[in-house]
């Protein structure tokens, strides 16, 4: 039975598969169960498909073993911005309906459906539906392995690298989860599936992980004794001689720090906050700054703010009303605010943005003119509310 169970999210069924198990048998599906008829890299067609050699022998073999058999799939596309299912929706899902029927066996099929929460190397299908949120389920585990293609693989011009570390990421990002539940007994395997199935393949070797790394960012960070993003402004603010009212301008690009620090700001210096995250126009940003600056109520501009031309908008009705004038200028590594932008997709739930966000920013990112008061952060630590967000800031991107 295919089913919708969150925005974005759906999973399939076949038989009653063993949800009671602490042995977790975990695969994805494209190129490590099953792969194109055709040859295609994407099927065109809902029966171009086939299981691949020796997988349902095994498979059957791990679910007499009293294995839970779970494929968690990625399948960007499949469900739109609402989460409803796209045209491409038949042709994928038949493919699992069909795949997974002449398997024969009871299994879980999980379908990321866009690029969102719930896709690898994302661990939120495995905590909220496989270990559905349970200390005890994730502390008995006996035994998990990951199976996957996505392995950060090098093969010397035998054939082509391998498209993505992706597979790998999640079994370590698993891993740091069962660690955050108190799990220390238990390690999770991860194979690639040449490796699992035993298939013929060139020798390789296992490229370092792609990306931010997170653990050595706040090493580094600890390292260099850096400030939190807070001890930073404060320390900046105690410099100066202030006059009010204050206009503090952000300059960064999203997910960067600058609503958490425009909070800090708002409550020590009675200013308000500009959004248009909140107010959705530029105009009525403007509108709202001249309003308050006009009353003598200091103000904080929570906005990307990266060209000129923009920031001159604002900086003009400052001037207007002899406001005191800062900048803080997020200057962060740029890998930093996309992971952070992933993280806060997690915790919060509401949409990561996408990449292309990132480069308009920095694209647009002109120099900041040295006339005015300007706070640079380079880095800074950041704030983890509890150790299960600290948990979600270490898992790889």
């Amino acid at each position: 039975m295919m089913l919708k169970i969150d925005k974005g999210l759906y999973r399939f069924t076949y038989g009653k598969p063993n949800i009671k198990s602490n042995k977790y048998a975990i695969f994805d599906l494209d190129s490590t169960i099953i792969k194109t008829k055709s040859g295609l890299v994407y099927p065109k067609y809902v029966n171009d498909w086939r299981i691949m050699n020796g997988r349902k022998q095994v498979l059957q073999q791990y679910h007499s073993d009293g294995y839970r058999i779970i494929i968690i799939t990625n399948q960007k596309g499949v469900a739109n911005k609402m989460g409803e299912p796209t045209k491409k929706s038949s042709i994928v899902f038949g493919r699992i309906i069909g795949s997974m029927t002449e398997l024969g066996i009871p299994v879980e099929v999980f379908i990321a459906a866009a690029d969102d929460c719930w896709r690898k190397p994302n661990t939120t299908i495995i905590e909220e539906h496989v270990f559905k949120n349970s200390v005890k389920k994730i502390c008995d585990i006996e035994n998990i392995f990951y199976v996957g293609d996505a392995a950060g693989r090098a093969y010397d011009g035998a054939k082509k690298d391998d498209f993505s570390d992706s597979d790998r990421k999640f079994a370590f990002n698993i891993l740091l989860l069962m660690r955050f539940y108190k799990n220390r007994k238990t390690k999770i395997s991860f194979l690639s599936e040449t490796k699992f199935f035993k298939d013929v393949s060139p020798t390789y070797t296992l490229k370092p992980f792609s990306g931010f790394d997170p653990k050595k960012f706040l090493e580094n960070m600890v390292a260099k004794k850096t400030p939190p993003l807070i001890s930073q402004f404060d320390t900046f603010v105690d410099s100066l001689i202030l006059t009010y009212p204050l206009f503090i301008m952000m300059v960064g690009p999203p997910a960067c720090g600058k609503s958490t620090l425009s909070k800090h700001i708002a409550k020590t210096h009675s200013a308000q906050i500009v959004s248009q995250d909140v107010l959705k126009t530029k105009a009525k940003c403007l509108t709202f700054v001249n309003q308050y600056l006009e009353r003598r109520i200091s103000v904080v501009l929570d906005n990307t703010n990266p060209s000129n031309k923009t920031r001159d908008e604002f900086l003009s009705i400052a001037a207007s009303h002899n406001a005191y004038v800062m900048i803080v200028h997020f200057d962060l590594p740029k890998e930093l605010p996309k992971h952070l932008n992933i993280m806060r997709e997690r915790i919060s739930r509401s949409p990561k943005l996408p990449n292309i966000v990132y480069n308009v920013y920095y694209n647009n990112l002109e120099p900041i003119s040295s006339e005015y008061h300007t706070l640079t952060i380079k880095n800074y630590v950041p704030a983890f509310k509890n150790k299960k967000h600290l948990t979600y800031f270490l898992q790889l991107s």
